[in-house]
């Protein structure tokens, strides 16, 4: 199957599971694996030595070392720290309270 036709597959494949009333993130993660172990699969290669298994696991891993991305978890804390304040104006007076 050519590149095109099997990107136009994997699109309709999207939208149909997410039609079907699958969670959007568990969609592109099961359609991922399953286009990424159907493209590097190897038959002469044992089950859990194929190349999509490591390629999970590096995908993985600069995701969790991008330091772009630590901005979210740390926005989110800094949200429920000045939650805690009476009018946002005491946020450092908050934390100062709660986390030291």
């Amino acid at each position: 199957m050519s590149d095109p036709a099997l990107g136009l597959l994997m699109l309709s494949l999207i939208v149909v599971v997410i039609m079907l009333g699958f969670p959007t993130a568990f969609t592109l993660m099961g359609l991922g694996m399953a286009f990424g172990f159907g493209a590097f699969y190897d038959p002469s290669a044992p089950w859990f030595d194929n190349k999509i298994f490591n390629l999970m696991v590096q995908r993985t891993f600069g995701a969790m070392t991008n330091d772009t991305l630590l901005s979210i978890p740390l926005f989110v804390l800094m949200g429920g720290g000045c939650r805690g304040g009476l009018d946002g104006r005491d946020c450092h007076a908050s934390y100062a309270q709660r986390w030291i």
